[in-house]
């Protein structure tokens, strides 16, 4: 086995959406023509899997995620598992920093062993 220099890039945007928001509930964009940007990119499957297992509808946020692709699309260096893990981790952090607490739940309604069984579907 050996390492590679290769890294996609990911930034995250996260608020709450008021009832007049029109703008767009979830948005993927990215550089690379080759990704999805919805329904099989990986990215969202994973953030769909978090919000429903803390049982937070997808119109009550406003996520973006902007991916700067890197890895090659499909050369099978997980590159897409990565940024997978990459959100579900973003996601994990901004539960435990206030986001549940804004909706008036409790931090512990998702724990570490719910979110292993996201990150392995």
């Amino acid at each position: 086995m050996t390492t590679i220099g290769l890294s996609d890039r990911l930034r995250f945007c996260l608020f709450l959406r008021g009832a007049q928001d029109e703008k767009r509930a979830w948005q993927m964009n990215s550089d690379s023509t080759e990704i999805p940007l919805e329904g099989d990119n990986l990215c969202f499957k994973a953030a769909e899997l978090f919000f429903e297992a803390v049982g937070i509808e997808q119109e009550m946020l406003h996520l973006e995620i902007h991916l700067d692709k890197i890895i090659p699309v499909a050369a099978g260096l997980g590159g897409g598992s990565a940024d997978a893990a990459a959100t579900l981790r973003f996601l994990w952090s901004a539960w435990h920093a206030g986001l549940a607490s804004s909706f008036g739940l409790d931090k512990k309604r998702i724990d570490k062993e719910t979110l292993l069984q996201i990150a392995l579907r």
